[in-house]
This record gives structure tokens, C-alpha cells and sequence, in this order.
């Protein structure tokens, strides 16, 4: 997988001198990836090493919402991106990618998006509605 990760990456993975801990970089910034790629619509044929994340905040708590860390495509930072990161768990990282693809450049660090909100089983159930019953409308 070191062939995915930029060297700014694959430094920040190896920092820390505790393996769980390079295991969760690792996975943070491959969600970061994902994230990004989905947004865009490009797909896996897009290379992973074009795109460099800076992570500002080396922890991510659980079930808190952050949005500091930096793209880079090419070299260059992508300001209108924004990346929100949480943690479900120890081992298991969220990160979205929202573009503010209508502001200038310079308003962006003016601008903040509302955080995603973690959504449990229950709360998804207990509002859910049947597709039998609206397809038979």
C-alpha cells in the first residue's frame, strides 16, 4: 500500500512508534481518500498519489466531529474542499467530503459547513417508512 500514500503521508503514518497506532493513520487518511474520490465521481482509475492529505489534528475522538485536514491535488491545496472526520469506534474511521464548489476561494475560511450526524440503528428504524406502502399510493 506505500505506493498510494504521498512521503508527507506515509510520514505521518510512521510517526508514531506504536503499530495500532500507524494501523489508524493508515485508515484515516485512506478514508480521507475514498471520501474524496467518491465525491468527485472518478473512481479507482484516479491515481492516489496526486492527492496528498495534511492532517492537523492527530486525534480523532469518538463520536466528535473535526474538519481541519488539507487537500492537496498536485501540489496544490484545494480550499473549497472541506473533510469532516469522526470515530465510530477505535478501529473505525468516517470521513465526507462536501465541496463548496459556488464560493470564491478566498471566502472559504469564512465559511463553515454543519457537521454530519452519527445516526443509530434505532433512530433510522423508527423513522423509516414502508416502499410497499408508498409504491401503492
Amino acid at each position: 500500500m506505500r505506493r498510494q500514500y504521498t512521503d508527507h503521508e506515509w510520514v505521518t503514518i510512521l510517526k508514531n512508534p506504536d503499530e495500532q497506532e500507524q494501523l489508524c493513520a493508515f485508515y484515516r487518511l485512506w478514508c480521507l481518500k475514498e471520501s474524496y474520490i467518491k465525491a468527485v465521481g472518478i473512481g479507482i482509475g484516479f491515481e492516489l498519489k496526486r492527492m496528498e492529505f495534511h492532517i492537523y489534528s492527530p486525534e480523532v475522538p469518538i463520536g466528535q466531529v473535526i474538519s481541519d485536514t488539507r487537500l492537496y491535488v498536485d501540489g496544490m491545496i484545494q480550499n473549497r474542499w472541506q473533510f469532516q472526520e469522526t470515530r465510530l469506534d477505535d478501529l473505525h474511521y468516517v470521513a465526507v467530503a462536501v465541496e463548496h464548489s459556488s464560493m470564491r476561494t478566498e471566502d472559504m475560511t469564512e465559511f463553515t459547513m454543519p457537521n454530519f450526524k452519527h445516526l443509530g440503528f434505532s433512530h433510522l428504524v423508527d423513522t423509516a417508512e414502508s416502499l410497499l406502502e408508498s409504491i401503492r399510493r
